[in-house]
């Protein structure tokens, strides 16, 4: 670049003594000016570094000091956690008394172990660690009271709720002995711990709901033992619980009442009619009980009076043994009062006049016998029971109870069974001692006792023995078929009525019934039959079987569900089923029609 002139040039004056006027474009002082820049600047960048040098280690020394705080700081929390929330011990895990002091306890712990943490750190971390711990430990504290609170309230609760019901418990065993006043104070603390000090209005209101609670809880503990008495305690305190509670409490009282009621009814019923009353018993609870509690009333009834007639069936059947006992026994039967025992419960009518029959025709035949030789008075009993007697005398069990009466002869008594012809026919030649007499007695009464009812079937038809013998094969049979079944009978009601419709049968066909037809009748009655349905624990049904043995001839099912017979005059009885459960009616058991269900 050009100069224009002179005159266009700063004047420039040096240090030294001599003013010299200098061109810019001189290369001597352009190189001056440079290398005092270059001077300056380079002060500059030496300091800026030793600026930046004391900089960076005194980040380092920060940084280092923080990482020392986060690392402590770390370890705080993990050992803060596993101490509030360690499983077996962790302070955030006490419930109900053991939370109560909690925040404190967990304060201290903390400041022990700050403590302990910071004691191992310099001067310098340890300002930066209480400045991170500080929020941490905010919120401990504040988690800490919130569930000391929750829990300490709780508990009260559940304390005044432990405290209500062992005073509600002990009013139920003791109802004459409670007293109000004497547990206004208890109330009053229950109120506070469950509701809180809401201000006299509420707490008073809040009070009768727990009064309220008192009763429900004292009459449903009552009905556990009496229910009857639970009934007299809903009319006496019902205007202390709330209307509704009230009402659903009764319904539940009589409900669980209603079995006592009935067991009750039934066992009056039974010392008024008796066992054999029971048509009568049941015509009274249908003319006191109609509607929706007859049918409980019904049950409780024919339970009760099935029990009653099989304890007096068991009676009279060891009344029974009792007395063919004494029959054998020459005389045994003298002073005997059959009207008596028929009094006392111990025999039936009936028995009473079989062995009234008997006692008087055993009379008879000891005064014929007295008037007659005792070779005339057995010929005439080998006339009158000789086939009937030999085409039984092989029967098993009359074998085993001639051996336990075997007392009454010195030689064995199934001696004179296998040799009973022998011994009829030593009497007719006037060649008996005492020993067959006593043999033939023994037998005969045995016989007697155990087949009456076949033996006098047997002269009312005059058949023959063999007929008899083939009725006694079937019967025994029979038995067996229930034996290998597992069908058990204690009341003989299946096989009397298999003795029954063989009965009818025998007389249809002319006196014969072949096996086969015999046979056929056995399964028929033993076969199941399903007379209705019931509701099973799970809320379905299943149905109700019985044998078709149990359902007597001509039975039928009417339209409520149930089974009736029907007699002479046209009037319809119910068939009862003691071991049957209470049968659902017909339009309710509709709805599970195709469901699969169980049978009993």
């Amino acid at each position: 670049m050009r100069i224009r002139g002179a005159e266009s040039l700063p004047e420039v004056r040096d240090a030294g003594p001599v003013a010299v006027r200098r061109d810019l474009n001189d290369p001597a002082s352009a190189a001056m000016a440079a290398a005092a820049g270059y001077s300056s600047k380079a002060g500059q960048y030496v300091a800026q570094g030793a600026r930046d040098l004391a900089a960076g280690i005194e980040k380092m020394a920060r940084d280092r000091a923080e990482a020392g705080a986060l690392a402590a700081y770390n370890d705080y929390v993990s050992r803060s956690s596993h101490l509030l929330y360690d499983p077996n011990t962790g302070l955030m895990h006490a419930k109900g008394a053991g939370a109560e002091g909690l925040s404190g306890r967990a304060h201290q712990a903390h400041k022990v172990l700050k403590d302990e943490i910071m004691s191992a750190l310099p001067a310098g971390q340890r300002r930066l660690f209480a400045e991170r711990t500080a929020s941490y430990d905010r919120g401990v504290g504040s988690a800490c009271m919130k569930l000391e609170g929750e829990q300490m309230s709780l508990y009260k609760q559940e304390e005044a709720e432990r405290t209500l019901k062992t005073i509600y418990t002990a009013a139920a065993l003791n109802p004459e002995g409670f007293s109000m006043e004497a547990q206004e104070d208890a109330f009053r603390e229950i109120t506070i711990a469950r509701y809180g000090d809401q201000g006299p209005e509420a707490n008073l209101k809040n009070s009768g709901l727990v009064r309220s609670e008192f009763f429900i809880g004292m009459i449903q503990q009552a009905a556990q033992n009496d229910p009857t008495r639970a009934e007299t305690l809903v009319k006496e305190y019902g205007g202390y619980i709330e209307p509704a509670d009230a009402q659903k409490l009764k319904g539940a009282v009589e409900k669980a009442a209603l079995p006592a009621k009935a067991q009750a009814e039934a066992q009056r019923l039974l010392e008024k009619y008796g066992a054999d009353g029971l048509a009568s018993a049941l015509a009274d609870v249908r003319d006191a009980h109609e509607g929706k509690e007859e049918d409980v009333y019904l049950g409780y009834v024919n339970s009760l009076f099935a029990d009653a007639k099989q304890e007096q069936t068991a009676l009279y059947r060891q009344t029974r043994g009792e007395l063919a006992k004494l029959y054998l026994k020459s005389g045994g039967l003298n002073g005997v009062d059959l009207q008596a025992l028929v009094d006392a419960g111990r025999l039936d009518a009936e028995g009473a006049l079989m062995w009234s029959e008997r006692i008087s025709a055993d009379r008879e035949r000891r005064a014929a016998a007295a008037d007659r030789s005792a070779n005339a008075a057995y010929r005439a009993m080998q006339q009158e029971d000789r086939l009937f007697k030999l085409s039984l005398r092989g029967l098993a069990p009359i074998q085993q109870e001639l051996l336990e009466a075997s007392h009454y002869s010195k030689k064995p008594v199934e001696w004179y069974v296998n040799n009973y012809e022998k011994a009829l026919e030593g009497v007719a030649d006037g060649s008996f001692d005492e020993d067959k007499l006593a043999g033939m007695k023994a037998y005969g009464m045995l016989v007697d006792t155990h087949e009456k009812e076949l033996a006098r079937k047997l002269r009312e038809r005059d058949s023959s023995p063999r007929a008899l013998q083939i009725q006694l094969n079937c019967a025994a049979q029979f038995r067996e078929k229930m034996k290998k079944l597992k069908i058990e009978d204690e009341t003989y009601a299946l096989q009397d009525r298999f003795n029954y419709d063989y009965e009818q049968e025998r007389k249809k066909n002319g006196g014969f019934v072949s096996n086969k037809r015999a046979n056929e009748m056995m399964d028929d009655i033993l076969a199941p039959e399903v007379i209705g349905q019931t509701r099973t624990w799970l809320g379905g049904v299943r149905d109700v079987a019985v044998r078709r043995g149990e359902i007597a001839p001509g039975a039928e099912r009417g339209a409520d569900g149930k089974w009736y017979v029907t007699d002479a005059d046209g009037k319809k009885h119910e068939l009862i089923f003691p071991n049957a459960p209470k049968m659902l009616p017909p339009s309710e058991a509709k709805k599970y029609e195709g469901m699969p269900r169980p049978m009993r």
